[in-house]
């Protein structure tokens, strides 16, 4: 079978451009609920006059934000928690499985109702990720960081390509920690705690690629019936 990451030969490179342009990240939001909490300090005002009954507003976190997405996959892997780097965001970014955007233009360039270019291509890189999960499996057991980082790196490519928003967004952690950086690709880790990331993001990474391919696979069986 071909290889996913010479698309671009496939098709044309005004298409190609057109394509790689969508691949973006839905941030999602968090917002900051004060709750007030009032209590009788059970003390008679007299002897103070400047004395409050009310305590300070004490304000607390506010629950994860509710997924809101047009899929029906929900699984453990569709919200990224392994990482707790960025001081910046209490919760991580939630994406959806697939970027119906770039996937949709993918689309657009079948000819036929069968989708049978965008299905080939995706078929592909089913192979090629089974392929490529097999070897950082090799690379975890190795303790070879630099092979999981230019895995990462790879996959990161062909998932992007078919707007598997999680699997590009992991694989592009992975490239991150082969090199010895935090998620976000700044700071410097150890090696030890590289690999231990590395080992973890791959199980969470697979569980994104498994519920990837079963979005696909109905999506074509659906328009094949």
């Amino acid at each position: 079978m071909s290889n996913i990451v010479s698309t671009p030969s496939l098709i044309s490179q005004e298409s190609s451009q057109k394509f790689s342009k969508q691949i973006h990240d839905l941030d999602s939001k968090t917002q900051t609920v004060d709750i007030i909490n009032v209590r009788d300090s059970g003390k008679s005002s007299k002897t103070d006059n400047n004395h409050t009954d009310n305590q300070r507003h004490q304000s607390e976190q506010p629950d994860p934000p509710q997924r809101n997405s047009d899929y029906d996959y929900k699984s453990d892997g569709d919200r990224h928690q392994y990482d707790n780097e960025d001081e910046n965001n209490q919760y991580e970014n939630e994406v959806p499985l697939v970027d119906m955007e770039t996937f949709g233009q993918l689309l657009e360039m079948d000819d036929d109702e069968e989708h049978s270019f965008s299905k080939s291509l995706t078929y592909d890189y089913f192979d090629q990720a089974v392929t490529t999960f097999s070897e950082m499996d090799v690379a975890v057991s190795n303790g070879d960081l630099i092979t999981l980082s230019r895995k990462g790196h790879f996959l990161k490519g062909s998932s992007a390509a078919l707007g598997l928003n999680q699997v590009k967004a992991s694989c592009e952690k992975m490239q991150h920690y082969g090199n010895k950086k935090k998620s976000n690709g700044e700071g410097t880790l150890t090696e030890a705690e590289a690999m231990e990331k590395c080992k973890a993001l791959l199980e969470k990474l697979k569980n994104e690629q498994k519920h990837s391919k079963a979005w696909l696979e109905r999506f074509y069986e659906e328009r094949s019936t």
